[in-house]
């Protein structure tokens, strides 16, 4: 009956407020109060519904790099994936430096120490949070078990504890007291760089279609690398962002050192404006025997592969400047030939004048792809044929070649004396050694590295790669040597 009465005594006071407030306010003061009203219940929901909704755990930009965790066994990469998504309102609001995002007490605490600057925050973040237990916590059942049971005394060290992560060979007792786990170097150094944002499809500061030097000093090119923060032997990688792409580039020489120095001071700012992970690896060939310009490229690539892993290769030509930055380098799943107009023919299309089997001047491939069709011939020695005979070999795997627009596409030839003698049996031999590509190439290259330079500019090797007199299978007498 209490109950009642309070219940009946509330609707009178409810009533009557009502009746005052829409009887004797002004009209103008009701709307008001009503849109104030109507403004805050809105706040309330977005509110709500902010708190409800979990975001991304992988974000716009995917925070977490996985390539880090290809060398994992599947169980542990599972776990940590796990553990990823579990933190992953922690992750997010760290990346887009949300401050509206609400954490509790224990959310603060546990994030004491791991502060870190800028965009600089979710990776390292998700490290500490994701890789601070060693392989005997995350594989053996009965830590697996108690694994709940120890979560707070893990809180107290988990900003500090970087000497056990995650062990790659071995699991057993014996093996995690003497390998300890992956080094830890590694794994700051991938996370520090991946915390950078991904560099941008387009890059920003494209400039478009240039007007080419002819001619540049070993001087100006020095004073370039200074400038541009090249690091020695001729790579570079953008600093605000991680490239898309890591990409080598292969160019063979021999008596062009004056080129080499257009070349270079052509290429830097072309390849930085496209945000590129980049190397420059030239490979001169020694001695006086005929130019292999075929054979040079296998060793740039065996050799420049031995390094570090790239996403793909680039063989250039000294003399083929590209004219236009939209005419991207990154790399593409399927062979693509660069050179499709170029000065020295008038800018015609390649594809305009039955062409479109020319795979010379500059293309590039992934390293499969090099190594599925067996690299170049070894056997073009002289002048011409070498480039048909890769395309005949990526047409018999089936690859197609792309292409860019000829508009974009645009090369200047720089020039250079004719060769004296030209390769008149570089078609016969194309002719007879395209069938048999599986026995010619990288798995037959014999060279010897006569000397590597690393120099601020480029990466320089020196080969004595022989001559035709040293392939037993040509059965045509060799060529007078160039004049």
């Amino acid at each position: 009956m209490a109950n009642y009465n309070k219940s009946q005594h509330f609707g009178k006071k409810f009533r009557r407020l009502f009746y005052l407030f829409y009887n004797k306010t002004a009209l103008g003061a009701r709307l008001a109060l009503l849109l104030v009203m109507t403004l805050g219940f809105m706040i309330m929901l977005s509110l709500v519904r902010e708190q409800k909704s979990e975001p991304d755990w992988r974000g716009e930009d995917h925070l977490f790099d996985y390539s880090l965790l290809d060398d994992l066994p599947s169980d542990i990469r599972q776990i940590i994936q796990q553990k990823l998504q579990a933190n992953s309102r922690k992750l997010y609001a760290s990346y887009t430096n949300n401050r509206n995002e609400k954490y509790t007490k224990e959310d603060k605490r546990r994030s004491k120490g791991d502060q870190f600057e800028g965009k600089n925050k979710p990776q390292a973040l998700g490290m500490l949070r994701i890789l601070e237990t060693d392989a005997s916590s995350v594989t053996h059942p009965a830590n697996r078990k108690n694994r709940a049971n120890r979560g707070n005394r893990r809180k107290k060290h988990e900003a500090s504890n970087f000497s056990n992560i995650i062990e790659t060979n071995s699991f057993t007792a014996a093996a995690q007291k003497q390998e300890k786990l992956i080094s830890v170097n590694k794994y700051v150094k991938a996370t520090s760089d991946s915390c950078l944002p991904t560099c941008p499809v387009t890059p920003r500061n494209l400039r478009g279609r240039e007007v080419v030097r002819l001619s540049a000093s070993e001087s100006e090119v020095l004073e370039m690398v200074m400038s541009k923060n090249i690091s020695a032997g001729g790579s570079w990688a953008p600093r605000h962002c991680i490239a898309r792409y890591s990409v080598l580039i292969i160019v063979p020489v021999r008596d062009r050192e004056h080129q080499v120095w257009t070349f270079l001071a052509h290429l830097h700012p072309f390849l930085q404006r496209q945000e590129l992970d980049y190397s420059v690896l030239i490979v001169e060939q020694a001695g006086s025997e005929f130019f292999n310009r075929a054979k040079l490229l296998n060793v740039g690539f065996m050799e420049g592969l031995k390094s570090r892993n790239f996403d793909c290769v680039i063989f250039h030509d000294v003399d083929m400047l590209p004219e236009d930055d939209r005419h991207l380098y990154h790399c593409s799943p399927q062979p693509r030939h660069l050179v499709v107009a170029s000065s020295n023919n008038k800018y015609k299309s390649n594809l305009s004048f039955q062409r479109d089997r020319y795979y010379g001047g500059a293309c590039m491939m992934l390293p499969r792809h090099v190594k599925q069709v067996n690299g170049w011939s070894n056997r073009f020695w002289g002048w011409g044929g070498e480039d048909d005979n890769m395309w005949r070999r990526v047409a018999l795997r089936d690859l197609p070649v792309w292409r860019y627009p000829a508009g974009v596409a645009r090369y200047t030839m720089l020039p250079h004396p004719p060769p004296a003698a030209v390769n008149k049996r570089s078609y016969d031999t194309l002719a007879r050694l395209t069938p048999h590509h599986h026995e010619d190439g990288l798995n037959s290259l014999h060279y010897s590295v006569l000397g590597v330079s690393q120099l601020p500019h480029h990466t320089r090797i020196l080969v004595d790669i022989g001559g035709p007199k040293d392939d037993p299978d040509l059965d045509h007498p060799p060529l007078p040597p160039l004049s």
